[in-house]
């Protein structure tokens, strides 16, 4: 078309033998020619190095798709500063040190299955990165049906074709505690090292697009690393060693409060408590920043749900508490949150709470300055968990408790109860929110005068 545009046809075109005469090509239209041609050529390329940049994946003959955040060599080079003739000669290098780099790789599939949003991402998944870690594991998560009732949603997570694969595949022993490590459960083990002497192939099947990968970005670089790493064997950690084994009795895994079946060797001593969470939350949050990034459709949820980082971020818990924790009312918080108002009067205030009446008496006293998600699902009198007034919408469920977890890390100082959501909360700011954080289940914790004067002593600094 634009070469056409080009032409100038005169009206005698009709007469074919007039047809070499009346057609004219100008030299100004001859230029005109080659400047269009040279155009669609630059937009071309240009719209080329866009889809490079922008696809997230290149993918060569072995359908291996690498992240584009993953650095390329140590030079620090990434997939944007390459040159098209050096991608697959990086690919099969990459490829090549990536499987080389580990024993094998944990397929993490498998999450305490009774676990809300906050305890499922932020310590069941934790607790199996930890581990792979420590045993020189590729992780890789994909969550499968019916290994988490209140968090997998079917018609969200269960979307898309299985996926079957034949692979190498090996056990995980099991570990026995003596004297004070001795492990309260029936089977009184924890997860060991994987066996690498012990190999088989079998089959897997992956379930849909996965529950992780809803929400996260996946943690390998390959979203499918056996089919990149042939030679490397797979490991499971059976349901047992999940929970209870290694929520309960294993020293690698993270913990928010000390609940019962701990090993005495593992438990907090008199008066240590904030030191102890201190030391589990500095390993979480090591791998709570490596791992966890959230897909950008979350991301702008959590802006839109807090878009300050002046604030106090309050997560109110009222409806239902577990696992040996005390429920407290909003009178046991409401001190706290006068107490940064009165201290910090330009600061602003993120309500994270399951409670709907709660939101209002605060709404109603501290006016403008209250922040919260407006689409959330809260209960009303009857107190009934959230979790459970959304048991159809699994999906939106997840996404509400995501959205508040990263909303309230977005603040400098936190009131909380001991919670899964609430130590999510301090992984993602360690150690800030560690340092500023009232923790109203704390038996040593500061008074609501102690809190304020550490906030006006902090804005004065």
């Amino acid at each position: 078309l634009f070469a056409a545009s080009t032409w100038r046809i005169s009206p005698s075109i009709s007469n074919p033998d007039n047809m070499l005469k009346s057609t004219v090509i100008t030299s100004s239209s001859l230029m005109m020619r080659l400047f269009h041609m040279v155009l669609i050529l630059i937009i071309w390329g240009l719209y080329s190095l866009y889809l490079i940049k922008n696809s997230g994946m290149i993918k060569n003959n072995n359908y291996v798709d690498f992240q584009m955040n993953q650095p390329v060599d140590s030079a620090g080079k990434t997939w944007e500063s390459m040159k098209l003739d050096d991608l697959r000669g990086w690919e099969q290098k990459r490829y090549d040190d990536f499987c080389a780099e580990a024993d094998g790789i944990l397929l993490i599939s498998r999450v305490i299955r009774k676990a809300g949003a906050g305890t499922m991402f932020f310590q069941s998944l934790v607790d199996s990165l930890i581990y792979a870690e420590h045993y020189n594991l590729h992780p890789w998560i994909w969550v499968n049906d019916n290994e988490n009732k209140p968090c997998y949603d079917l018609k969200v997570h269960g979307v898309g074709p299985n996926k079957t694969f034949h692979h190498l595949t090996g056990t995980i022993q099991d570990l026995y505690g003596e004297g004070t490590m001795t492990c309260r459960t029936q089977q009184g083990s924890r997860p060991g090292p994987p066996n690498m002497n012990d190999v088989t192939k079998k089959d897997y099947t992956l379930i849909g697009n996965g529950l992780w990968q809803s929400y996260f970005r996946q943690v390998s670089p390959s979203r499918f690393p056996m089919k990149l790493c042939q030679k490397l064997p797979i490991f499971e950690l059976t349901r047992s060693q999940i929970m209870p084994d290694m929520h309960r009795c294993s020293e690698l895994a993270v913990r928010g409060w000390a609940f019962k079946g701990i090993p005495d060797a593992l438990l907090p001593k008199e008066g240590e408590m904030r030191e102890w969470l201190g030391n589990h939350r500095k390993r979480a949050s090591a791998i709570v920043k490596k791992y966890f990034y959230v897909l950008p459709w979350l991301q702008a949820k959590i802006d839109e749900a807090n878009g300050s980082t002046n604030c106090l971020s309050a997560h109110i818990r009222l409806t239902d508490k577990a696992s040996g924790r005390e429920k407290k009312e909003l009178e046991a918080y409401l001190p706290y949150i006068e107490a940064y108002a009165d201290a910090s009067p330009n600061g602003q205030i993120y309500i994270a709470t399951d409670d709907a009446t709660a939101l209002k008496i605060l709404q109603d006293k501290f006016k403008s300055r209250i922040l919260f998600q407006k689409e959330a699902m809260r209960s009303s009198y009857e107190k009934i968990p959230t979790f459970k007034l959304l048991e159809d919408n699994k999906h939106r469920s997840n996404t509400e408790a995501l959205v508040e977890i990263y909303a309230m890390a977005k603040c400098q100082y936190f009131v909380h109860g001991y919670s899964g959501m609430a130590e999510a909360v301090v992984y993602l700011k360690y150690p800030e929110l560690h340092d500023n954080s009232i923790n109203i289940d704390d038996e040593m914790v500061p008074t609501p005068s102690e809190f304020r004067k550490m906030i006006v002593g902090s804005n004065k600094t």
